[in-house]
């Protein structure tokens, strides 16, 4: 029955009605035949399935228990408790709507979240399916709205958005558990809307119910130009600890954000401040098994030796079967007591950590032709290590050869190899 559904084949369906197959079998998505026409478009089986059982048409999805762990927070939010009309709508299926609306189906039933079909259409669908709502009385009403916004935000669909404030939304309206529309923009990393809001006036400011303003919020997802677009609005201290918390620096290291945590030390960000706990942003991305973000933090300066607010050192911080991390501090002991011995500053321990974005992001804000106290250059650090990629970033940034390291046989199979890659 379900696969006559998928492919549109009406006269097998109908033969299957007339032999006493069942039209509310569901299959192991939880979803009834009707459910399956609907999402493959196949208007006349669902006009065919209708017929042969009105009632179909307030079918709702039910999603087994065992599957709806395995779903995702937006899959579950809008297939539990969905009827016909909500997949047409979320799918942003104007015709399909239309026929299901023709056939009398219901445009005030809801989700086991609550989302009416208008709400999730908001989310995925163009003007023209929203449209198909707008001469009910559920589209003026301000749960129906904010549950839309919801939704059109969460999907940074921008035409939706503006058209549901336009509806007589105030832009700092609380439209979800006590976050504005810009808070729950910063929370999902939706650009468009965010841009949107802030030139309508919305408070970046305004503290959501958990303490935190909405750069905060975007310092944790996923965005990273959400998050620049915010940061170059509100221009803040980068090291204040933000409404008794902590600094934003902190914030993006215990998400494991790295776009975030690079561009805020390109502008200088101190990687060493303290939140309102006393922890380090390194002591968060070691608890947190962040290893790219610990590993960039360490090669660029953050202090191995600072014990966390507990007074735990950075090999106790981390879990015991979190081997890369183990590996990642017990590599950073060894190359940091070399640098120690050979009088490293920053960059040159950058260099001999080996961590690429470290040297890239150092030299870009520091001398690349300075010496440590071992009177070694950058160059000649790269070149006794062997590391070709970090000898051609200095070179990109403007070190200089001398006439130790051009004399080198491993600066000559460097440049070498750079002249083959160039052929």
């Amino acid at each position: 029955m379900h696969t006559a559904a998928q492919f549109g084949n009406v006269a097998l369906l109908n033969l299957f009605a007339a032999k006493g197959v069942s039209l509310e079998e569901r299959d192991q998505q939880g979803l009834l035949p009707i459910h399956v026409a609907v999402y493959a478009g196949n208007m006349e089986t669902v006009q065919a399935i209708a017929s042969l059982q009105k009632e179909a048409l307030e079918a709702v999805v039910e999603i087994p228990e065992e599957d709806r762990e395995e779903k995702t927070e937006k899959e579950s939010s809008f297939l539990q408790g969905a009827t016909p009309l909500h997949l047409a709508a979320h799918g942003n299926q104007l015709i399909m709507a239309q026929l299901l609306m023709q056939q009398k189906a219901n445009v005030t039933a809801e989700t086991k979240l609550g989302d009416v079909p208008f709400s999730l259409a908001a989310g995925t669908a163009t003007s023209g399916v929203m449209d198909l709502f707008s001469p009910y009385k559920l589209t003026r009403d301000p749960k129906v709205l904010f549950s839309a916004l919801v939704r059109a935000i969460t999907h940074d669909n921008i035409d939706n958005v503006i058209d549901l404030y336009q509806r007589g939304v105030p832009v700092d309206t609380e439209i979800m558990n006590g976050f504005t529309g810009l808070q729950w923009a910063s929370l999902q990393g939706a650009l468009q809307a965010t841009q949107w809001l802030l030139q309508q006036g919305a408070d970046p400011l305004y503290p959501c119910p958990t303490g935190e303003d909405a750069l905060q919020l975007a310092a944790a997802n996923s965005c990273g130009e959400q998050f620049v677009l915010l940061l170059r609005y509100i221009e803040p201290d980068l090291d204040e600890i933000r409404n008794d918390k902590e600094p934003l620096l902190h914030t993006a290291v215990k998400a494991g954000r790295l776009n975030h945590v690079v561009y805020l030390m390109k502008n200088f960000t101190n990687i060493n401040a303290t939140d309102c706990k006393g922890d380090l942003p390194i002591h968060l991305a070691v608890q947190n098994g962040h290893h790219a973000v610990a590993a960039l933090l360490l090669a660029c300066g953050a202090d191995p030796d600072a014990l966390s607010a507990n007074g735990k050192t950075l090999l106790e911080l981390a879990s015991d079967k979190d081997e890369m991390m183990q590996k990642t501090l017990h590599d950073s002991i060894k190359w940091l007591k070399e640098s120690i011995l050979r009088k490293n500053i920053r960059i040159h321990a950058a260099v001999r950590s080996g961590n690429l974005l470290a040297v890239r992001l150092l030299s870009q804000s520091e001398d690349v032709n300075q010496k440590n106290g071992a009177g070694e250059t950058l160059l000649k650090v790269a070149e006794s290590l062997g590391n070709a990629e970090a000898f051609r970033l200095l070179l990109q940034a403007g070190a200089a050869l001398d006439e130790k390291v051009i004399a080198s046989p491993k600066t000559n199979r460097i440049t070498n190899s750079e002249k083959k890659e160039s052929l």
